[in-house]
C-alpha cells in the first residue's frame, strides 16, 4: 500500500513546457508523480509531448498520473498508456482514503484494450459505412 506521503502533486501551467515539466518530474524524490493538468495546456495539444514525458518519466523510474478535465487530454493520455484520472474523480478519491492501492497506478494490457474499445465504440460513425 501506498500512502499518500508517497506521491507528489505538481500543479501544471497552462503554457508549461514538457521540458520543463520533465525537469519537474525528475526533481520530485517520490516515486509518484500526479500531474493536475488544466484545460487546454499545451503538454496535452501533441502525443509528442506526451511521449516524452512518458519516456523519460520511466528513464527516472516515476509512475505518473494526468489529472485534467481536459476530455481530449485525457483521451490522448489513455492511449499512449499513461495513467488518467478526471478532476473530480481525483478529487473524490483522496477525499475519501487516505490510503492509495499502488496496483491503481498500473495500466495492465487487458484494461488497456477496454479503453481503447470503449473510445472507438463511443466515436460517432461520420461518413459512408464503407469508410468504417
Amino acid at each position: 500500500m501506498t500512502t499518500r506521503e508517497n506521491f507528489y502533486e505538481l500543479y501544471i501551467s497552462a503554457e508549461e513546457e514538457v521540458t520543463t515539466i520533465i525537469s519537474r518530474v525528475h526533481a520530485v524524490k517520490e516515486r509518484y508523480v500526479v500531474l493536475i493538468i488544466p484545460k487546454n495546456a499545451l503538454l496535452l495539444q501533441s502525443t509528442i509531448n506526451l511521449r516524452l514525458l512518458s519516456k523519460e518519466s520511466k528513464k527516472y523510474q516515476k509512475e505518473i498520473v494526468i489529472v485534467t478535465q481536459d476530455e481530449f487530454g485525457l483521451r490522448l493520455a489513455e492511449r499512449l498508456g499513461i495513467y488518467t484520472e478526471t478532476l473530480t474523480t481525483w478529487q473524490k478519491e483522496m477525499s475519501g482514503s487516505d490510503e492509495i492501492n499502488e496496483e491503481s497506478f498500473q495500466i495492465e494490457k487487458n484494461d488497456t484494450k477496454q479503453r481503447k474499445e470503449i473510445i472507438s465504440n463511443n466515436k460517432k460513425n461520420i461518413g459512408s459505412n464503407e469508410y468504417y
